[in-house]
């Protein structure tokens, strides 16, 4: 599991803890009202650590096959350039 996706999971379960804390009344929402945004906060970090672990494979995968096709372009020879006249070379204005 990726650094990001271990602190979009920690902050996440904390935040619904302490959101559901505040929204029970274990602690007191009237001394500390900032502490409202607890559950939502929770809520959206989870869901951001649900969409990072479940493309977590997929953006490696992604990486490798980007490797693969730059290491291929690398290693393929260059073609041998082309004679004089053939390809752009006949379309070049003649000097006069």
């Amino acid at each position: 599991m990726a650094r990001v996706t271990r602190i979009y999971l920690v902050a996440g379960v904390l935040c619904l803890v302490l959101g559901l804390a505040v929204s029970v009344d274990i602690i007191d929402s009237k001394a500390y009202p900032m502490l409202t945004v607890a559950l939502p906060a929770g809520a959206i970090c989870l869901g951001l650590f649900f969409i990072c672990y479940i493309f977590e494979n997929d953006a490696a995968r992604f990486d490798e096959e980007q490797w693969t096709r730059l290491n291929q372009g690398k290693a393929a020879p260059r073609p041998a350039a082309a004679p004089q006249g053939v390809g752009l070379g006949a379309l070049r204005p003649q000097k006069r």
